[in-house]
């Protein structure tokens, strides 16, 4: 199963291209990092990443990684709270993260998403 946790090695590799500092930005050691990206690596059924003299993307990590970061900047987006402020087209306001059940004036759920 591909997780958030492999797009953010795989990320922090490529704008690194050190193995160690991806390691020390993602907050892990290195040996769990390369056990991720090999991870990704077999569930996409491709080398990311070209590993003599250094490290670079091969041309399917090259085309994964706009992808990726946007998929991690989504990730982040629905992490980020809404402010109860914020009105819906009908005048409820929200709370937590988007998607969550609109609030009722009175505090109180008003109901299912729509």
């Amino acid at each position: 199963m591909l997780t958030e946790r492999h797009l953010e090695i795989f990320v922090a590799l490529a704008e690194e291209e050190h193995f160690g500092a991806a390691a020390q930005r993602v907050g892990i050691t290195q040996p769990p990092l390369s056990q991720g990206l090999r991870r990704l690596e077999a569930l996409l059924g491709v080398r990311l990443f070209e590993r003599e003299r250094g490290v670079f993307l091969t041309e399917e990590g090259a085309l994964l990684l706009p992808h990726a970061r946007r998929a991690l900047a989504a990730l982040a987006e629905l992490r980020r709270p809404v402010p109860v402020s914020t009105r819906t087209a009908a005048g409820r306001g929200w709370a937590g993260a988007r998607g969550a059940a609109p609030l009722a004036a009175d505090g109180g759920r008003a109901g299912p998403c729509r």
